[in-house]
């Protein structure tokens, strides 16, 4: 069982910058905590916002 919650998701054509925009908007228990990983089709590795 994970110990923290986690969502995810897989999208085509994804306006990445709205997303985080949109992400940083919302109101977090602990936004300190918040990361959004993100993995483009042409890259080998998640790349890791933080969103504080």
């Amino acid at each position: 069982m994970l110990e923290i919650p986690l969502y995810v998701g897989a999208f085509n054509h994804l306006d990445l910058e709205g997303l985080i925009d949109h992400m940083k908007e919302l109101e977090w228990k602990e936004p300190e905590n918040v990361q959004l990983m993100v993995k483009v089709q042409e890259s080998d590795k998640f790349e890791i916002f933080e969103l504080k």
